[in-house]
Parts: C-alpha cells; sequence; structure tokens
C-alpha cells in the first residue's frame, strides 16, 4: 500500500513537471534494452549451437538507431552547456520511419522461425 502510494505520488509529480523532457530518454534506454535482449538470445543460441544469425540484422540495426540517437542527444546537450544556455534533455526526435522500421524488425526473427 505504502510503495503504491509512493508510486502514484512520484508519477503525478513526475507528469507536472518534467514528464516530457525524460519520457525520450527513457524510450531510448528502452530500446537499447531490446537490442541487448536481441543480443543476448543471438549469443545463448550461438553458444548451444543452433542457428543465430536471423537476430543479427534487427540487433544491428536497434543498436545503431539508439545509440545513434543517445550521441545526437548527448552532443546537443553538451552543446547547450558549453555555450551557457539552459539545456532541457529532450533529445532530437528520430523519423517515425525509423521507429517503425525498429519494430518492425524487432518481430522478424519471428517470422522466420
Amino acid at each position: 500500500m505504502v510503495a503504491t502510494a509512493i508510486t502514484v505520488v512520484l508519477g503525478v509529480g513526475l507528469g507536472m513537471t518534467g514528464y516530457s523532457k525524460i519520457w525520450p530518454l527513457f524510450g531510448a534506454a528502452n530500446q537499447l534494452l531490446a537490442a541487448l535482449a536481441l543480443l543476448t538470445v543471438c549469443a545463448w543460441l550461438g553458444n548451444v549451437g543452433k542457428n543465430n544469425k536471423m537476430f543479427y540484422i534487427p540487433m544491428i540495426f536497434m543498436l545503431m538507431v539508439t545509440l545513434t540517437s543517445l550521441a545526437q542527444t548527448i552532443s546537443t546537450q553538451v552543446g547547450k552547456i558549453t555555450a551557457g544556455a539552459a539545456t532541457d534533455w529532450a533529445p532530437m526526435r528520430r523519423p517515425s520511419w525509423a521507429c517503425c522500421c525498429s519494430s518492425w524488425l524487432s518481430c522478424w526473427p519471428l517470422r522466420a522461425a
């Protein structure tokens, strides 16, 4: 009960103040976790002796898109900090096609089975 109350209070507080600033970084972290999950499954299948080549393309694509987005975000924020401007940690938006391709490619190994 106490944990639920703390979660709700923190969630409402974040929603009222900085939700729009932290959400894009959470999305990037989520995509990075998905790419690392693909890497783990790929490594496990390779270790067991099964065919793991179907995971290479989605894994590499998701890693590249996510790391590029994070690098652009950090570069933008470091540039603002060195220029003395106020920072907002909202990263540059990825094109919608990148999100669609990332979602499609993450399901690609399931269709290949």
